[in-house]
């Protein structure tokens, strides 16, 4: 099992040749709020003109393919979200602390990201 962050999965679909670090065949876990990320990425792919309607659509059809665990931003999630806001947005605290309560791996792009985590957190930036 694998956490990943919506950066990692935006440039898995979007530009797959800038991954580093291959998926594995692992189930993908990420905090249920990665739905509405995503699709905020790819609003802001099409307003930069980096991404035509026909590309956004497609893009969008390859994430809902993909084999997602969504996890609700329940009560303890939010407490250890909040614990760790000295060193990460609350956006970025919840892909972190989902990854350390399922003692998984977290897959990212961000390099913030990683060194925001706490001690025995896995970040890969991939």
């Amino acid at each position: 099992m694998i956490v990943v962050d919506c950066s990692y999965v935006v440039d898995f679909i979007l530009r797959p040749e800038s991954i580093s670090t291959a998926p594995s065949d692992d189930a993908w876990q990420a905090p249920s709020f990665l739905d509405a990320e995503f699709t905020s990425a790819l609003r802001g792919h099409l307003l930069g003109g980096h991404l035509d309607d026909n590309g956004a659509h497609e893009a969008l059809r390859v994430y809902t393919a993909l084999q997602l665990v969504r996890w609700p931003i329940d009560q303890p999630l939010q407490v250890r979200m909040l614990q760790l806001r000295h060193n990460l947005s609350a956006y970025d605290a919840s892909y972190v602390a989902l990854a350390e309560a399922l003692d998984a791996p977290l897959l990212t792009r961000d390099a913030g990201m990683a060194r925001g985590a706490p001690p025995g957190v896995r970040v890969e930036v991939a």
